[in-house]
């Protein structure tokens, strides 16, 4: 075959007469091939590596040669949206150009006058190839230049022709994929089938020989009975008994071939049937207490707690406290489950089977204080009611009880401390108070209504003065009430209703609130106008207006000197009731008192000076200890409203 060789720039060209054009060619002309190779002397290592990396990928197949073509073909992409190469004529800078015009000569080796831009790497015949390589068939290869630009269409129609192989590749990997594993699960299945048959064989021998050794019994027997009914329909004379005993004997090899399979399989269903017995068996432990069983617990827990209950259910007697303890003996069980105890059926129980040490009662509580315990609560009941019955009359809101609190406690008693019932009524009726009967019964009455008072302050009045603005009158009413009576006298009274039949009248009093000019009498508070009457001893065991207390008290020794607080006029001196021995002194408008003096040491009418002594400190008098009671007076009155607190207008 012809061949022209030339070598521009780093490539070699060959040209040979084309054979037949194909799409496959790698560069397809009019009349030559052209075949690419890179010119040995000045091949780059980038062009090198780049071209074995493309024919390694082409000889390991899809998807490494695809890959390795997108690459490649990024190259021409690149140089095609970025424009022609510098030096290329104005008219062509429109065109994309892949290659530059240095990089491919022209076949015919003719030399290109125009300027050339700088010669670009090896990896550009690769693209070259690839695109040329791509195209959808042989016209599209021969419009791949030799040199200059590469038309943007070439590179667009070999991106396609990229995607359809790698389509095809794909559809053709995948199904390559399914029937090589269609392939493995046919081979897998086979495999698998003959490994059963395999396994399975010997076991199959086994039981076909087992059921024919089992199932040949039955077989002779039927076959026999069939030629039993056929000699008895012939009258051949021969019992049916003597028949079967000589079908036993001749076929004992067969029955003791079955008998040989029965026997192993009974025995195992045996073992499987009393283990599966034992183990699901429910397993608890039995209660014997004083020789019976009483029940069935699951542990000893729901013993003691059983055995709690009874200790607290036990109403010990003030003479009887001991404590109380069951024993029992437990022993394992197999029972049901549903034959299980609890603690308070297990707690019954010990009290029935315990009748020796405790038992049911009732017992009689007085005011909380145990009288007596009896086996039989309604008996003592019905002593009760009978006590009460005298009292009733049946009326609607007549109420028989008695004075005391009585209870009738049922529980569990000590055995020791039951009584009988003629023993715990002559107890109850030995004490009167226990059986007093309460007797209510409904009144009704007219009562007078008390008038209330009304108090109002007013700065009209000085502090101390009360006037009354209007005199209370009681009212009238009408009385509904429940009156509660014991042995005849009344202790209770209580009100249900009221109807009001004369409007009671209200007292008013007006107390004054208005001060007094202290700084002509007895001196601004707290300003010392008047001296402490015990010099030497400020302990105030109460002070004024402590529970509406009318003075204030100074604790000190029996015979201690009481003196004035102020000069003035001794009005009152001598003996009172609550006050026992006491001093009054008017001080021009205000007063002081002295109680419960030892010994008085002024008299009526006497004329005194501030600090001059008017008594001794006592106990006389509603006294519960030696002191000085101080009151000061702001009227004449003594009223509880003219009394206010002396320390305020001294310093002790």
């Amino acid at each position: 075959m012809p061949r022209a060789e030339f070598h521009p720039g780093n490539l070699s060209f060959c040209a040979v007469p084309p054979a037949s054009p194909s799409a496959s060619s790698p560069l397809c002309g009019h009349n030559m091939l052209y075949y690419i190779t890179p010119k040995a002397p000045a091949q780059s290592k980038s062009h090198f590596y780049a071209r074995r990396a493309v024919c390694r990928a082409r000889r390991r197949g899809f998807p490494f040669a695809a890959v390795c073509d997108i690459m490649l073909l990024l190259v021409p992409l690149r140089a095609a949206m970025r424009g022609a190469p510098r030096g290329m004529p104005r008219g062509q800078k429109g065109r994309a150009s892949l290659f530059s015009e240095g990089a491919f000569p022209m076949a015919n080796n003719e030399q290109d006058k125009r300027p050339r831009a700088p010669k670009k790497a090896n990896t550009d015949t690769v693209s070259f190839r690839v695109v040329a390589s791509l195209q959808r068939g042989a016209n599209d290869a021969v419009a791949v230049p030799h040199r200059g630009p590469i038309p943007l269409r070439l590179v667009v129609n070999a991106f396609g022709q990229l995607l359809y192989r790698v389509g095809f590749e794909t559809e053709y990997v995948v199904r390559c994929f399914w029937r090589g594993l269609r392939r493995a699960t046919a081979g897998a299945r086979r495999w698998a089938v003959l490994a059963a048959k395999t396994v399975a064989a010997p076991f199959g021998l086994f039981f076909r020989s087992m059921w024919r050794d089992l199932s040949a019994p039955f077989v002779h027997l039927a076959h026999g009975m069939r030629h039993l009914k056929a000699e008895k329909q012939a009258d051949s004379g021969t019992s049916s008994i003597a028949f079967i005993r000589s079908g036993v004997q001749k076929h004992r090899a067969v029955l003791a071939g079955a008998l040989g399979y029965l026997l192993p399989v009974g025995a195992l269903a045996i073992l499987v049937f009393t283990v599966s017995q034992v183990l699901g068996a429910n397993y608890s432990l039995a209660v014997e207490y004083k020789g019976d069983i009483i029940g069935f617990v699951e542990n000893e827990n729901v013993w003691e707690a059983a055995n709690s209950l009874v200790r607290e259910r036990i109403i010990a007697s003030d003479e009887t406290d001991q404590a109380w303890n069951a024993e029992p003996v437990f022993t394992i069980r197999a029972v049901d489950e549903a034959a299980l105890s609890s603690a308070s059926y297990l707690a019954d129980t010990i009290v029935k089977n315990s009748s020796d040490e405790i038992q049911n009662a009732t017992g009689i509580h007085v005011n909380g204080q145990l009288v007596g315990v009896v086996t039989d609560g309604a008996a003592l009941q019905q002593v009760l009611n009978d006590t009460l019955a005298p009292y009733e009359t049946g009326g609607e809101f007549h109420r028989v009880t008695f004075a005391q609190e009585i209870e009738l406690v049922p529980g569990i008693y000590y055995t020791s401390s039951i009584e009988d019932i003629s023993a715990v009524t002559d107890a109850l009726r030995a004490d009167p108070t226990y059986l007093q009967v309460k007797i209510t019964d409904r009144e009704e009455y007219d009562d007078v209504q008390p008038y209330e008072t009304i108090t109002q302050e007013s700065d009209d009045y000085y502090e101390g003065t009360q006037r009354v603005l209007q005199r209370g009158r009681n009212g009238r009413q009408h009385v509904v009430a429940d009156v509660t009576r014991v042995n005849g006298e009344e202790v209770a009274r209580e009100v249900v209703e009221t109807t009001v039949l004369e409007e009671m009248t209200p007292r008013i009093v007006v107390v004054g609130t208005k001060s007094y000019d202290f700084a002509t009498s007895v001196g601004h508070v707290g300003s010392g106008s008047l001296s402490f009457p015990v010099p030497g001893y400020s302990y105030i065991t109460t002070r004024f207006g402590q529970g509406r207390h009318r003075g204030t008290d100074i604790c000190a020794p029996a015979g201690t000197p009481i003196y004035a607080c102020a000069g003035g006029t001794v009005v009152e001196a001598g003996w009172h009731y609550s006050w026992g021995n006491y001093v009054r002194i008017d001080h021009g408008g205000y007063y002081t008192l002295y109680a419960h003096c030892s010994q008085l040491s002024v008299s009526a009418g006497q004329a005194v000076a501030q600090g001059q002594l008017v008594g001794l400190v006592g106990n006389t008098g509603n006294s519960s200890g030696n002191h000085c009671h101080l009151e000061l007076w702001l009227d004449n009155s003594g009223s509880y409203y003219s009394l206010t607190d002396p320390l305020n207008y001294m310093t002790p």
